[in-house]
C-alpha cells in the first residue's frame, strides 16, 4: 500500500485521504472527521467525510442528518455488488458503534483509524462502543492521532464547548495543546500548509504523549 510523505513523515495514503476529508469538513464548517476505503493494491475505492452538521450542498450522499458520519458517507459510495472483504477502511477517529455496525454489516475486511474519538473522552457514552487507542500498538501513529483530534476539537473551541474541552485538557493534554496551536493559525485552505507550519510542535507533543503513555 502506498504512503504519502509529509513534514511529519510517512502516512498510509488512505489514512492521509481520510485526514484530508477531516480538514475539508473543518473548512466547510462541519465536524472534522474523514474516512477512506482502499483495496488490496492501495487504490482508493471511496472516501467520505462527516456531513452531519454543515449545510446541505449536494456534494455527498448523506448530509445534515444524524447518519452523515464519515464512514457511512464512504460506504454509501460503494456499489452493493462490491466484495469489501479484501478492503481496508481508514478513519481519522475510531468509528462509533453505529458506524462499526455498518462496517461489519457491509463486510469490510479491515478497519483502521488514527485516534480515539475525543467526543467520548472521559465519558460513559454507549455510542462510543469499546474504546481502543490505536497508538498503544502503533506508537508511530501518535503524531497523526494528535493532529486528527486537534482538528476534531476545532468546532468545540469555536463554540466554547467547555465540557468537551475540559475533558480533553485533563485526559489528553498534548492533543488539547495541539488544538490551541491549530486554532491560532486558522483559517487555512490546505492541510499540507497546516502540517508544515505545526510539524515541529506536533512532533514534540507526540514525544511527550508517548512518554506519558
Amino acid at each position: 500500500m502506498g504512503t504519502v510523505e509529509t513534514k511529519l513523515g510517512a502516512l498510509d495514503t488512505a489514512a492521509w485521504v481520510a485526514l484530508e476529508g477531516a480538514f475539508e469538513a473543518l473548512v466547510a464548517g462541519g465536524l472534522p472527521c474523514g474516512s477512506a476505503i482502499t483495496d488490496q493494491t492501495g487504490e482508493i475505492v471511496a472516501r467520505g467525510r462527516n456531513h452531519a452538521y454543515d449545510p446541505i450542498t449536494g456534494s455527498d450522499v448523506l448530509e445534515n442528518t444524524p447518519l452523515a458520519h464519515a464512514e457511512l458517507n464512504a460506504l454509501a459510495r460503494v456499489r452493493t455488488s462490491r466484495d469489501l472483504s479484501g478492503d481496508t477502511l481508514w478513519s481519522t477517529q475510531q468509528p462509533c458503534s453505529m458506524c462499526t455496525s455498518a462496517i461489519e454489516f457491509c463486510g469490510v475486511g479491515t478497519t483502521r483509524y488514527l485516534a480515539t474519538d475525543p467526543a467520548f473522552t472521559a465519558t460513559s457514552d454507549k455510542r462510543a462502543g469499546s474504546i481502543d487507542d490505536p497508538t498503544r500498538d502503533h506508537p508511530e501513529l501518535t503524531v497523526w492521532a494528535i493532529l486528527a483530534n486537534a482538528l476534531f476539537l476545532q468546532p468545540s473551541i469555536t463554540k466554547g464547548d467547555t465540557s468537551r474541552l475540559d475533558r480533553n485538557k485533563a485526559n489528553e493534554p498534548e492533543t488539547f495543546a495541539a488544538a490551541e496551536s491549530v486554532a491560532a493559525v486558522l483559517p487555512l485552505q490546505h492541510l499540507p500548509d497546516l502540517v508544515g507550519m505545526l510539524a515541529t510542535d506536533l512532533e514534540a507533543l507526540a514525544q511527550k504523549r508517548r512518554m506519558r503513555m
